[in-house]
C-alpha cells in the first residue's frame, strides 16, 4: 500500500509571500487591486505558450502521410509538456486566499488562457468568468459546466443523458481570441450572414503554431475526506473493467484508487464504501479494505473559492463525481481528470491530442517532453487521422468525456454503432457546421444526429446538407461557437423547419 502526501516545493515561497502582503491587502485594499486589475482575465496574467512547442504543417503532414506515431506521440507530449508548465502566479490570488482560508497553488500556463465566455461573447456581455465583486479582490470564477457534446433533453431520462461525472470549461490562446475578433465571429449574425451568402466555410485567418483550444475537465472532491476513484483500466482505448462496454462511463468503473487529501496517515484495512452503476442502471454499493492510496501529488487541481461554489450552485449541476455541491466549502479540489487539446498548426486538420488521469499511464513522456509531476500522471491517445493504417477507423476518444455520448447524440456509423467509446476526436470535430441539422435553439438538443462518431469525414460529405436546401456554413472544426451562438437567437416552428430557419436568416439582421 503506497501512501503519498502533498509537496509543491513553491508552497513554502508562495505562504511567505502572500503573508508578507497580508498588511498591504488589508490596509490598502484599492492599491491591491488596482495593481490586480491592470492584469487580464480577472486579475491572471496572461501566459503564452512556449512557441517552440509547434511545428511546421509540412512536418505534421508528413508524420500524417506516413504513420509515423512516434514521432505524432512525441510531439503530443511536447505540447502537454508547453501548456502544463507551470507559471510563477498562484491561485487564488492574495486577498481570496486570505478571505477563504485557502492555501494557494501554482498555476499552469494554460490555466491563465480565455475561457470560451471570454472568447465568444461580444464586447461588453456579462462574463461569467468574471468575479462579479467590487473590484476590491478580483479572481477569475473558473465556469465548470457539463460537457456540451453530451446534453439531452432536459427534465427526460434519455439513455445519452449524461452522468454527472465531470465538469470542464474551454481555454483559448490570445492568438484565437483575436482570430474570432477580427471576424467578429461572436455574433450570430456573422454565422448568418454567411449562410445566406452561401460561403462554404468561415475565415480560415488563423495564426498557426500559436492558435490552441482546450477542454480541462474535472471532478470535486473534499479537502479533507479520502475517498475512491474509478479509473479507466485500458489500456488506451481498449474497454475493460466496467459494467457497461457499450457505454463505459466512469460511474461503471470498476476499479479504484483512494485518493487521500488529508496529512493523516490510513491505518492498513480501514474500509471504505462507493457507488458503482450496473449493467441495468442501477446503483450498487461495494466495500474495499484494500486500495492503493494516492495523495494530492498525484493530481494538477485548483482550489474551490466561495465565488466559485456560489456560481456552480447557480447552475444546472447537482452532484460531480459523487460530491454534492452543497457540500462544497471554499478550498475544497477541482482534480484535473481529463483534457482534450488542439492545436492549429496546419490547417488541413490540425492536431488533436486528450490526455486522461490514471494512477499508472502506459504511455511515458519521453524527456525531450519536459513534462513534469503532477502532469507525469496523465495517459495520452493522438487523433492525427481519422482512418488508421489498417484501414478502419482509427479510436481515439477521453475515457471521461466520450463514452457518455451514444445515439441519437451522435450519428449511427457501422463502426462505432452509435458509441462515443469508439469515436475519433477529427470525425467530431470534421462535422461541425452551422446551424445544426435539426436546427434546435436548445443546447441540449441542437447537437442530436449532428456529426459522426467515427471514419473520415470532408467538406463535401452529406452531413453538411442534412435538412437544408444548401450546405451549411463548415465552422472548421469548431462547436463551441455554435453551441454558443445558435443558442441566441433561433425561434423556428419544429414541424417546418426549413421554411422557418428561412425565415430566421432573413429576418435576423
Amino acid at each position: 500500500m503506497k501512501k503519498s502526501t502533498f509537496d509543491y516545493s513553491i508552497f513554502a515561497f508562495v505562504m511567505a509571500v502572500y503573508i508578507g502582503h497580508l498588511a498591504s491587502c488589508s490596509q490598502n485594499p484599492k492599491a491591491t487591486s488596482e495593481a490586480m486589475l491592470s492584469k487580464v482575465a480577472g486579475g491572471i496574467a496572461y501566459v503564452a505558450p512556449d512557441s517552440t512547442i509547434f511545428e511546421g504543417p509540412g512536418v505534421i503532414q508528413g508524420w500524417v502521410d506516413k504513420y509515423d506515431v512516434a514521432s505524432i506521440e512525441a510531439h503530443a507530449w511536447k505540447l502537454w509538456g508547453g501548456i502544463t508548465a507551470l507559471t510563477d502566479q498562484t491561485y487564488p490570488s492574495e486577498c481570496t486566499a486570505i478571505m477563504d482560508t485557502i492555501d494557494p497553488v501554482p498555476l499552469a500556463t494554460f490555466t491563465t488562457w480565455w475561457s470560451e465566455y471570454d472568447v465568444y461573447n461580444p464586447p461588453g456581455s456579462l462574463n461569467p468568468s468574471d468575479d462579479n465583486g467590487d473590484g476590491s479582490c478580483p479572481n477569475p470564477i473558473f465556469p465548470f459546466h457539463s460537457p456540451r457534446q453530451a446534453s439531452a433533453v432536459p427534465g427526460q431520462n434519455t439513455p445519452d443523458a449524461h452522468p454527472g461525472d465531470v465538469l470542464s470549461f474551454n481555454k483559448y490562446t490570445q492568438e484565437f481570441k483575436d482570430y474570432v475578433a477580427d471576424n467578429k465571429l461572436y455574433y450570430l449574425k456573422t454565422l448568418t450572414d454567411l449562410y445566406k451568402a452561401k460561403v462554404d466555410s468561415i475565415p480560415q485567418t488563423f495564426n498557426p503554431k500559436k492558435s490552441m483550444m482546450l477542454k480541462p475537465t474535472f471532478i470535486f472532491a473534499k479537502k479533507d475526506k479520502p475517498f475512491l476513484i474509478p479509473y479507466w483500466k485500458g489500456p488506451g482505448m481498449t474497454i475493460a473493467g466496467t459494467t457497461d462496454p457499450f457505454k463505459p462511463v466512469s460511474s461503471t468503473w470498476l476499479q479504484w484508487v483512494l485518493f487521500n487529501p488529508t496529512k493523516t496517515a490510513i491505518k492498513p484495512g480501514t474500509p471504505f464504501t462507493t457507488t458503482y452503476q450496473g449493467t441495468d442502471g442501477s446503483q450498487r454499493d461495494t466495500t474495499l479494505t484494500s486500495y492503493e492510496i494516492v495523495g494530492l501529488d498525484h493530481f494538477y487541481y485548483l482550489p474551490l473559492t466561495k465565488k466559485n461554489i456560489e456560481y456552480l450552485e447557480g447552475g444546472n449541476v447537482f452532484t460531480v463525481g459523487g460530491v454534492p455541491i452543497g457540500e462544497l466549502q471554499p478550498g475544497d479540489l477541482s482534480l484535473m481528470i481529463g483534457c482534450h487539446v488542439t492545436s492549429i498548426e496546419y490547417f488541413n486538420d490540425w492536431t488533436w491530442q486528450t490526455f486522461w488521469w490514471s494512477p499508472h499511464p502506459a504511455k511515458t513522456p519521453p524527456a525531450s517532453a519536459n513534462v513534469k509531476p503532477p502532469f507525469t500522471h496523465y495517459d495520452m491517445e493522438q487523433s492525427y487521422y481519422m482512418i488508421g493504417p489498417d484501414k478502419k477507423p482509427f479510436i481515439s476518444q477521453n475515457p471521461y468525456l466520450e463514452p457518455s455520448i451514444i445515439a441519437p447524440i451522435v450519428k449511427v456509423d457501422p463502426f462505432s454503432g452509435g458509441s462515443g467509446a469508439k469515436s475519433n476526436c477529427m470525425s467530431c470535430h470534421h462535422s461541425a457546421a452551422f446551424p445544426t441539422p435539426n436546427l434546435d435553439p436548445n443546447p441540449g438538443v441542437m447537437l442530436r444526429g449532428a456529426y459522426l462518431g467515427s471514419g473520415q469525414v470532408n467538406r463535401n460529405d452529406k452531413i453538411f446538407d442534412v435538412n437544408l436546401t444548401q450546405k451549411r456554413v463548415n465552422t472548421n472544426f469548431l462547436w463551441t461557437m455554435i453551441l454558443l451562438k445558435q443558442a441566441s437567437g433561433f425561434n423556428f416552428d419544429p414541424t417546418k423547419s426549413v421554411d422557418s430557419l428561412q425565415i430566421y436568416l432573413s429576418n435576423n439582421n
